[in-house]
């Protein structure tokens, strides 16, 4: 394979983990290359005159996936569709989230931030807080959820995931990369849909986070979201809650397999920078998977 059909090859196969096909626009924005681009002309070009490719990428109507895959139109508006409903939920919970003391950005993640979900699916948010106010950001933000019973692993439609929190002076996530080489973290932190922002904090995280370039030179940090972001509060709830009482009580929750695994690598994490549980973290796997794939077919 040549440069390009190598680059093509790498990108879809890698989205090919998670099922999601692409049109041509979001391979030319997620395309896996080692720091340098490729125009949308010369993607184009490639799709139609390389034989390498027709051998093992299939194309259906706007859709472009991996052999041996079918239904690809139909899963994505499917997932689509979903994922429409899934913002109309965040929309209304940001309009409390924003007023939690502390909490100065928030953004969707993982499968939402694609808008390829389930009705299982998690709605995964990023939340970003001023130093100092992380802990009592987070019992603010996800108490009201537990109370009304819409987290994982009690509500089975849409449930809110608030499993990351960071510290406005923690933003580059390149210090949680897995070692060699973390392609999952890359495309997760370039594809963030922020849905609030309070003084343009995400502007500096895409800023500190030009690392992923490396991976995905053509992808940009995403803009607020045109209809489901809020606007900044003219109140907020007054922070009556100290940072170590929330802390503590949170710390006393913990359960058994967050434990486990506390501060051990960048999996779960909590101190002042960082509120992150994720103990079924799969990046690891789905590196090594997708490199797997690429080293069989020499790309």
């Amino acid at each position: 394979m040549n440069r390009t059909e190598s680059a093509i090859f790498r990108t879809v196969s890698w989205y090919a983990l998670f099922d999601y096909p692409l049109t041509r626009d979001e391979l030319y924005t997620w395309m896996f290359q080692n720091g340098e681009e490729t125009s949308r002309g010369e993607i184009d070009r490639t799709l139609e005159t390389s034989m390498v490719l027709r051998a093992e990428c299939v194309q259906e109507g706007a859709y472009i996936g991996r052999k041996g895959t079918s239904g690809l139109a139909q899963v994505r508006d499917e997932r689509t569709h979903d994922a429409i409903r899934k913002f109309a939920r965040v929309h209304r919970a940001v309009q409390y989230l924003k007023r939690v003391p502390g909490v100065i950005g928030i953004a969707a993640g993982n499968t939402l931030a694609f808008s390829h979900t389930r009705e299982s699916s998690d709605i995964d948010l990023f939340v970003i807080t001023k130093p100092g106010q992380l802990w009592s950001s987070r019992l603010l933000c996800v108490a009201p959820f537990i109370l009304t019973r819409e987290r994982p692993g009690v509500k089975t439609r849409d449930p809110f995931c608030f499993s990351f929190f960071a510290s406005e002076d923690a933003l580059n996530l390149e210090r949680l990369s897995i070692p060699g080489g973390d392609p999952y973290l890359a495309v997760w932190a370039r594809s963030l849909v922020p849905v609030y922002d309070a003084g343009g904090v995400f502007e500096r995280f895409h800023k500190l986070n030009v690392w992923t370039n490396r991976f995905i030179p053509q992808a940009a940090g995403r803009a607020l979201h045109p209809t489901v972001s809020a606007g900044v509060p003219v109140w907020k709830f007054p922070k009556f809650i100290p940072e170590t009482w929330a802390r503590k009580l949170q710390e006393r929750r913990f359960p058994q397999p967050i434990r486990d695994l506390l501060n051990k690598d960048s999996r779960v994490i909590a101190n002042e920078e960082y509120l992150k549980f994720h103990d079924q973290d799969r990046r690891e796997e789905y590196r090594d998977q997708w490199l797997e794939e690429c080293r069989i077919h020499g790309v």
